[in-house]
């Protein structure tokens, strides 16, 4: 959790145009799509894309909005992720993780240093409680909210990426490690020294792997993903199960469910699942300027098999990560085509949550019902 203001431009990587290129573009892609902002691909275009309604999550700030970033969903349909608290214009106020509260008043979460101090929400369980980090003074330290009264224990430092209903917590220790949540799409990328952990009712456990590595995701049945980095330096999605690594190829994995199917990402590659030794791509990497590549991302997936993440489209030589969802049949379908933004968490009645725009929105985008064939 880097202290700097974030750029509302950092939050464009690969885009870089100007307002009116991007309206151009938005016309392009509506045209690439048949009017609509959601597509199946060419392998299957037969089967209809499902149609997703919105909500802006709104703010902590009654000052306009700005770094606002929805993280997480759990079954209940409670939200949690982080906003900025009176800021003057985007990203310059101060981030603290937030529960977003559709239609009502939105809780902040608080910090570890007072009001100038920042945090972010970054997994909860079924239950209620919450994990992320927040920012001591000095480095960030791995908290934990409970639920409902959201009192706030500090764990190790580093951050907490996940967490499972049995209070099973997974991340990254060591003091400089913490995502930045402005620099999509790598927000979760780990810094030198990090190393993937579990922690249980007090208990810290480190995960065999090379440095640095992080814990992203558990499942249920205490399975855990995230990756790890080989002798040759090269970051490599890895799979924990009962503490025994197992790499699943050159990427990250970002979330596993109950079935065991990891989702992830390729280095400059495809977004994909891994279903036991079998991958499965789920959108392409795409070629944007000379020598350049637009790498999509799934980060989330129900225990039904519904994916969150990004896909990559290029318009006008520059290339974009919208917001997408593929259903358990792979279906894709882009939600939403204002900005740069990621898919990142998935409930289980498939209640998709995110974030887009130039400033950065907190997003819920639910699906509606197909209409009935005559």
């Amino acid at each position: 959790m880097r202290r700097s203001a974030a750029l509302a431009g950092t939050l464009a990587r690969g885009g870089g145009v100007t307002v009116k290129k991007w309206m151009i573009g938005v016309s392009a892609l509506a045209a690439v799509l048949g009017g609509t902002s959601a597509y199946a691909g060419p392998a299957r275009a037969a089967t209809p894309p499902l149609s997703y309604s919105s909500v802006n999550l709104g703010t902590l700030s009654f000052v306009g909005h700005g770094g606002e970033r929805a993280i997480a969903i759990n079954a209940s349909g409670e939200i949690v992720g982080q906003a900025e608290v009176m800021p003057y214009q985007p990203y310059t106020g101060y981030e603290h993780a937030t529960m977003f509260v559709p239609g009502g008043t939105n809780v902040d979460l608080g910090t570890l240093t007072g009001y100038k101090g920042s945090s972010e929400a970054l997994a909860l369980s079924d239950g209620g409680t919450i994990v992320g980090s927040a920012w001591t003074g000095t480095a960030d330290e791995a908290v934990m909210w409970a639920a409902k009264t959201h009192v706030m224990t500090q764990l190790f430092p580093g951050e907490a990426t996940g967490i499972n209903n049995s209070g099973l917590v997974v991340g990254a220790a060591g003091a400089a490690c913490a995502p930045n949540l402005a620099t999509f799409p790598t927000f979760l990328t780990p810094e030198a020294g990090c190393q993937a952990v579990t922690w249980s009712h007090g208990h810290l456990r480190d995960l065999p792997g090379g440095l640095p590595s992080a814990a992203t995701g558990v499942n249920v049945h205490g399975e855990v993903v995230g990756w790890v980095t080989s002798r040759s330096g090269q970051t490599e999605a890895a799979e924990w199960i009962s503490g025994r690594l197992s790499v699943l190829g050159l990427g990250q994995a970002y979330a596993i469910n109950s079935s065991g199917t990891v989702v992830g990402g390729l280095t400059n590659g495809p977004a994909v699942k891994w279903q036991g030794r079998t991958m499965t791509v789920l959108a392409p990497a795409v070629p944007s300027t000379p020598g350049a590549v637009v790498s999509p991302v799934a980060y989330a997936i129900s225990d039904s098999g519904v994916v969150g993440g990004t896909c990559a489209v290029v318009l006008s030589y520059n290339g974009w990560r919208f917001p997408c969802v593929w259903s358990s049949h792979g279906v894709q379908t882009i939600l939403s085509t204002s900005w740069n933004g990621p898919a990142t968490g998935v409930s289980s009645a498939g209640d998709i949550v995110g974030f887009d725009g130039y400033y950065s929105t907190a997003m819920e985008w639910s699906p509606q019902p197909l209409p009935r064939s005559r």
